[in-house]
């Protein structure tokens, strides 16, 4: 597992290299209370983006991606936005298996390039017999390029 985690971290890092001029894309972590993620997102317009994750913690491994749709929410403040999403993980979660992901959570993009976002991301395994797991909720902080 220690290749895969190498492998996605030399790819996103080459991906955001490349994009440098995108604005908007995000890499960073997402913190939880037990498993932690290597965060990336990517903008695919103006509304919605790619996020790819890279779990790993006391649960085990997991590669998720994401594809999110985001509302602003500036009656609260400039820099707000709601986002919520849909998409498949696999990996290893307490045991083998590939899953149905949601998430949903609020974000804040700060003036200087840093994104800081609170979410939760319940999964539906499909080939595990292992049923719904659902995390806690994450905090992200996210270095904006």
């Amino acid at each position: 597992m220690k290749k895969v985690f190498l492998f996605f971290a030399l790819t996103i890092s080459m991906v955001g290299i490349s994009n440098a001029q995108t604005k908007g894309s995000t890499l960073g972590l997402r913190l939880g209370y037990e498993d932690s993620d290597i965060s990336y997102q990517h903008p695919l317009g103006t509304d919605n983006r790619l996020e790819i994750d890279l779990g790993t913690g006391k649960n085990g491994n997991v590669l998720t991606g994401i594809y999110q749709w985001k509302w602003s929410l500036e009656e609260i403040g400039p820099g707000f936005k709601f986002y919520a999403g849909g998409g498949a993980s696999i990996g290893k979660y307490t045991a083998f298996g590939l899953a149905a992901v949601a998430q949903g959570g609020i974000e804040y993009n700060f003036t200087i390039p840093w994104q800081m976002s609170l979410d939760f991301t319940p999964r539906l395994f499909i080939n595990s017999g292992m049923g719904l797991a659902s995390n806690e909720a994450r905090l992200s902080i996210r270095y904006r390029f």
